[in-house]
């Protein structure tokens, strides 16, 4: 038994106690965005859903952090109790930062209700939440679940129907160092293979220098494709496989709609209803696919090392199966995705559009899906009025490599630089400064190639500002000089000015006093010339120079 397994067990028990007081009761899987750590994953599509059922009028409202903060807010107001199931997609994999959040509004949320909660969150991860430690043994408990006993794991498998002396059982989950999922699906595998003889389990290899998580059940799975080739089931799974969330049975559908799949859907063709159910069934008795949710039928689900598995397998053997298909599921929500959304849920088909796009190598349609669709052009749809910064990355992360740079050299040139700045953007809205900016700097080299000088003029001030809030005083004065040259090189009169004061910024920061002075002064000659109703530098920069003139104890300027 797993942590989501054993978690729905209690809700069970508590559903039977009337959850013991709890007034309300919301949860959520973010397992539907895999189980791998370091992807790109988003809480953007749970924020929203749990203002709107918790009463938010306006859950695209403030930015993340707000967002964060409102949700706390509407959860303390009752005894409510929230179930957030595999937070590990959202978090920091191991090495810098480990298990810290890194969706902003799912982090101040978590951090708000640490602070204060008179009901329960409960959370299952692999790895410690790092940003609520300081709560520990105060409002936050960790409850480590580790890897079922030698006593517990051979009643397990005699539960699935493995037979065998007790140490020879113990000896077994030991082999498998006793992971809940691997042991489920061995007990399964030997009694339906091998009447349950648990003699029989060196029949399974062994994956040699396999060190990626969950091993062992992969060794069971490669025994279960095995025993599955030729049969519809292998079909299944290999389709449940193309998804990263329950595979809906619209999606299903499409993919078995049209001429075969060889080595995909082929086994499907002409496959009578009783004889799929009859499929589906053989996958669930040995636990492969969930039982039927009886809000969606006709949707099938499983666990999501099962689906990265057979999905993988899938891709490596038949790459044109894979492209194939990813190709349909595009089609599939493309057409089924409202033309300009206006919620994130209504915006889910396309960002889903993109990732099967990309997946069938239609990067340059799932682009301009994205900037046509999605961001609507220079509107900027989903982040101005949606606040969807985590969706898009998650979204854009599809035509990236985990450096940041781009895997897709199919795309034009304007779509390039467009994709590199986008994630940027989106990385730096979200506070990760740091991850900001090589996507922004290859985005930049684009750009610069284009001859889009003010925009490339943009790109390095941005960098510059990154820069300076990292703390790099150095590398924040190199970009924002650079900014400037092209700035100029641009004839942009606003992007003249404004990367000047950028700059001087800078120079007040480092201490450079009378440089910065010298170089708002000119910006302010440069505006009055550009805008001449502004007599003075206004907003952001009128802000910093301000901020200037008060170190320099130039107050009546200031007032005046």
């Amino acid at each position: 038994m797993g942590k989501t397994a054993l978690v729905n067990s209690w809700l069970g028990r508590m559903r039977a106690d009337n959850f013991r007081g709890a007034e309300r009761v919301f949860g959520w899987s973010f397992y539907s965005q895999g189980a791998s750590e370091g992807k790109q994953a988003s809480a953007d599509l749970f924020i929203a859903s749990a203002l709107r059922w918790f009463g938010d009028p306006d859950p695209t409202k403030g930015s993340p952090w707000d967002k964060g903060v409102r949700l706390a807010e509407f959860i303390r107001k009752q005894h409510t109790l929230l179930i957030l199931d595999g937070l590990e997609p959202l978090q920091n994999p191991p090495g810098e930062g480990q298990g810290q959040i890194k969706d902003p509004a799912l982090k101040t949320l978590l951090r708000e209700l640490a602070n204060h909660n008179p009901g329960l969150c409960v959370i299952t991860t692999r790895m410690e939440v790092d940003d609520i430690k300081e709560f520990i043994r105060t409002s936050v408990q960790n409850i480590p679940l580790e890897h079922l006993s030698d006593e517990a794991g051979a009643e397990l498998l005699l539960h699935l129907g493995a037979k065998g002396k007790e140490d020879e059982l113990k000896q077994a989950v030991c082999e498998y160092e006793g992971h809940a999922l691997a042991l489920m699906l061995l007990g399964s595998y030997l009694k339906v293979v091998y009447d349950g003889d648990i003699s029989q389990r060196d029949k399974i290899s062994k994956l040699m220098n396999e060190p990626r998580q969950g091993k062992h059940a992969m060794r069971v799975m490669a025994s279960y494709e095995k025993w599955f080739e030729g049969k519809p089931e292998l079909d299944i799974l290999r389709i449940i496989g193309l998804f990263d969330r329950p595979a809906e049975g619209g999606a299903i559908g499409a993919l078995r709609a049209e001429l075969p799949i060889n080595g995909l859907t082929s086994k499907l063709e002409g496959l009578s209803k009783d004889n799929w159910r009859f499929a589906l069934n053989n996958l669930r008795e040995v636990k492969l696919i969930a039982k039927e949710d009886q809000h969606r039928l006709d949707a099938l689900d499983c666990h999501p090392l099962i689906r990265e598995y057979f999905g993988e397998r899938l891709k490596t053997s038949n790459p044109a199966a894979w492209k194939e298909a990813h190709s349909r599921l595009y089609e599939y929500y493309k057409s089924h995705a409202k033309e300009y959304p206006d919620t994130i849920e209504e915006m889910t088909p396309l960002y889903l559009t993109v990732a099967h796009g990309c997946q069938a190598d239609r990067q340059q349609e799932a682009a301009q899906i994205f900037y046509g669709r999605i961001r609507r052009k220079a509107e900027g749809f989903s982040w101005r009025k949606l606040g969807t910064f985590a969706a898009d990355l998650a979204a854009l992360s599809n035509f990236l490599d985990s450096s940041g740079n781009m895997a897709a050299s199919v795309l034009t040139d304007e779509y390039k630089a467009f994709i590199l700045n986008a994630a940027g953007f989106c990385l730096r809205s979200l506070g990760r400064l740091g991850e900001a900016v090589q996507p922004m700097k290859a985005g930049l080299k684009v750009t610069i190639a284009l001859n889009q000088w003010s925009n490339a003029a943009r790109i390095t001030g941005n960098i510059s500002e990154i820069y300076l809030a990292m703390g790099d005083i150095r590398q924040a004065q190199n970009y924002a000089k650079r900014s400037v040259k092209l700035a100029d090189k641009s004839g942009d009169a606003f992007q003249r000015i404004s990367k000047r004061t950028t700059l001087a910024n800078i120079l007040h920061q480092a201490g450079s006093i009378s440089e910065a002075e010298a170089l708002f002064r000119k910006a302010e000659d440069m505006q009055k010339k550009f805008q001449p109703k502004f007599f003075y530098l206004h907003a952001l920069a009128g802000f910093m120079y301000c901020d200037l003139l008060l170190r320099m104890d130039r107050y009546l300027y200031v007032i005046s």
